[in-house]
């Protein structure tokens, strides 16, 4: 590497080329800003009237600062010592980062809020910090950590607030307290350890996922101090409202790279070869880069930089290498997350992948993967929720070609929460009742938490009459998984109507206010209508009169009367009948044949009554004989009917015979009967279906029957 340089401006350092190399390496972290200062002294002060500092952060040439006395955002010109209002905040902020678009600021839940320069709030998200979160941005992604905690992990995170990777302290010397973090550099960072009266300079470190301190800086705190702030220089802003701006030179001199030469001058017409040494023993496997900056007096290039890389190989990387964090996810949500690999061989690598588990809250994208050497590939691993809270894991694995790492487990985390708005999970008819009433079931709020304290939150049941939502019954939140709601229904489901009732939840929280989805529910009378009484059978002229009172206190939809020749109604059972009045005409008998019957009520829902008592009749005889003189059809009973009715027919002789139900269009409906019958007197119930079973409509219907020659045609209405 070389220049050339105009004698006349010949530098009067002298070249360095035998220095040892920790020398070395304080040369290259000594260069500040071409002054006398020492890092960590402090170059001004500035009184910027405000307290309760949280959070300073720079963009550009304007330092804003957190104030979490008032909850409000101001702006401080270190040139006028003027102080600006810009905006309020959130409840309790504390933090601040800049992502070159939004200002992110954190709460006292661990929750991050965006806004735009003009206080516009433009989205938010939770972090794996349970508290005030100390935060910067890393110009892809969040750094953020518990400040007030020593051995805690330092957290990177999406716009999502999913945990990308983690960094852990691997030594006691590595603890410490960080009540603000800044950005300094690639996975460099400035961290404010005010428990210790010092500014410490943190590395983290990618490959391994561990954070070390590189270096730190004294600093006599005169009161509490929560904030920090970078521009070149630190800047730190105690609780009573004083600025300090603290010299600072920068991070550290590679590890991994030396130069024979760090300064010196070269004679005129003359050229210097400085050597580059690399050294990657000591490393991990993987790509590392710097840029050597050589600076001069020549005018036309007065800085060259030029940049330095250095492949170290080695088993393959796999990111993150901790664990694989989803963070929180809300019900019936899915989301997606890669487990990036790179090949440091020189040889293809081949993966399989499993889960261990196999959980459901887990699922693989895909098992195989080859990556080419210096390439990257991944693992995609979905995570979704159910209904169900609580922490679910598994583990992936990783079988590999490479011999020095064969297997690789990672372990896969999901904090299954709650939707913001509930979910509607049952609506069940209360059992053993008269109707009227279900039991609603629904999820909570997200924001119903353990942390919403001091504040009177509630679930409003609604009900859909038709033209309105209208409030059914209201309840108070308080940290359930689970709530229970007796709710009334408009009506129940029965045999006239399906009675069906819209529902939703409405939960009003502190946060807002959020609606579940229509749940459709219905509730139905359970219990059977009362024993019918009054059951009598009576012997007429051509027929068996059988009658029963009304049960007058039920909604009854129809009487099911039992006809039996036994007393048990076990052996030797009749026709089943289905009555809507209270009167049967039972014209089928055998002279000196014993008949049983008993009967039970059938309510609109279907629920059906105990039998009543057993009645019986003999016929001995019939006066005028047991065969009618003529054809004859009778009109049916009762009329109008629904849904049952019955049809009554004289047949003087043995014949074939055919009745048949038509509509007013003529189309048949349902043939009762076509068979060769005895002479005598006979009936036929039709329960208003048509020949394939299914319920016919309301209308006027006709039935006709033809036998022999006799052919006669009646009308009947059917109600419904």
């Amino acid at each position: 590497i070389g220049f050339h340089a105009d004698e006349s401006r010949r530098h009067n350092q002298d070249l360095h080329q035998s220095l040892p190399r920790n020398i070395k390496q304080r040369l290259t972290q000594g260069v500040g800003h071409g002054n006398d200062r020492d890092q960590g002294d402090i170059i001004n002060t500035y009184d910027t009237g405000l307290g309760s500092s949280t959070g300073l952060q720079w963009v550009g040439s304007d330092l804003y600062i957190v104030c979490y006395g008032d909850y409000n955002l101001y702006k401080f010109n270190v040139n006028t010592n003027e102080l600006t209002y810009c905006f309020p905040l959130h409840y309790e902020p504390y933090g601040i980062a800049w992502d070159g678009a939004y200002l992110w600021i954190g709460d006292d839940y661990g929750n991050v809020y965006g806004y735009d320069l003009n206080g516009n709030y433009i989205g938010s998200f939770s972090t794996p910090v349970f508290m005030y979160p100390a935060i910067t941005f890393n110009g892809e992604n969040f750094i953020v950590r518990d400040p007030w905690s020593w051995g805690v992990p330092f957290y990177e995170v999406d716009y999502t607030g999913t945990v990308v990777n983690m960094f852990y302290g691997l030594t006691a010397a590595d603890s410490t307290t960080t009540y603000e973090i800044v950005s300094i550099g690639s996975n460099q960072l400035s961290g404010l350890d005010w428990d210790n009266n010092r500014i410490v300079q943190i590395t983290l470190n990618d490959v391994d996922g561990t954070y070390n301190i590189m270096q730190e800086m004294p600093f006599e705190f005169s009161t509490f101090s929560y904030s920090l702030g970078y521009n070149g220089n630190l800047w730190i802003q105690d609780w009573d409202g004083a600025l300090f701006e603290m010299e600072f030179y920068g991070t550290y001199g590679l590890e991994w790279l030396e130069l024979s030469a760090y300064s010196g001058n070269i004679p005129a017409s003359q050229s210097e070869t400085i050597a580059v040494e690399f050294f990657g023993s000591d490393l991990g496997a993987g790509k590392y880069d710097a840029i050597m900056h050589i600076a001069s007096n020549d005018v036309d290039n007065p800085v060259v930089e030029l940049n330095a890389t250095m492949r170290v190989m080695g088993p393959p990387r796999f990111l993150p290498h901790s664990g694989l964090a989803f963070g929180e996810l809300q019900f019936i949500d899915s989301t997606y997350r890669d487990v990036h690999v790179t090949n440091y061989d020189s040889v293809d690598l081949t993966l399989t992948a499993s889960m261990m588990y196999n959980t459901p809250s887990f699922e693989l994208m895909n098992t195989t993967l080859t990556v080419p050497p210096r390439e990257n590939g991944e693992f995609s691993v979905m995570a979704q929720t159910v209904l169900d809270e609580g922490w679910y894991s598994d583990t992936l694995i990783m079988n590999t070609s490479h011999p020095d790492l064969p297997i690789v487990h990672i372990n896969t985390w999901v904090n299954s929460v709650p939707r913001v708005e509930p979910i509607i999970l049952d609506i069940a008819d209360v059992p053993d009742d008269q109707g009227g009433w279900v039991i609603l079931e629904f999820t909570r709020s997200y924001y119903d938490d353990w942390w919403a304290t001091g504040r009177t939150e509630l679930y409003t049941i609604e009900l859909y009459d038709g033209n309105n939502w209208v409030a059914s019954n209201s309840s108070v939140a308080y940290q359930q998984n689970r709530y229970f709601s007796l709710v009334h229904t408009l009506e129940d489901s029965n045999s006239v109507s399906e009675g069906v009732t819209d529902f939703r939840v409405v939960a009003g929280m502190h946060e807002g206010t959020w609606f579940s989805e229509v749940g459709s529910g219905y509730s139905m009378d359970n219990l059977p209508p009362d024993i019918p009484t009054g059951l009598m059978a009576e012997q007429e002229a051509e027929f068996i009169r059988v009658s029963w009172q009304h049960n007058t206190d039920e909604e009854i939809q129809y009487y099911e009367v039992h006809k039996s020749s036994n007393m048990d109604f076990i052996d030797n059972q009749y026709s089943i009948f289905t009555i809507a009045d209270t009167l049967l005409i039972d014209s089928d008998f055998t002279i000196g044949e014993t008949f049983y019957y008993r009967l039970g009520a059938v309510d609109l829902a279907g629920n059906m009554s105990d039998y009543s008592s057993v009645v019986s009749i003999t016929l001995l005889s019939i006066d005028g004989g047991l065969i009618p003189e003529d054809f004859a059809l009778h009109q049916n009973y009762p009329n109008p009917f629904n849904p049952v009715t019955t049809l009554r027919y004289d047949l003087p002789e043995n014949s074939l015979v055919d009745i048949t139900i038509f509509d007013m269009l003529g189309r048949q409906v349902k043939t009762l009967v076509d068979q060769t019958q005895d002479a005598g007197f006979k009936s036929v119930v039709w329960n208003a279906t048509d020949d394939y079973g299914k319920p016919v409509s309301a209308g006027i219907y006709l039935y006709k029957i033809q036998s022999g020659e006799y052919i006669s045609t009646k009308k009947m209405v059917l109600l419904k």
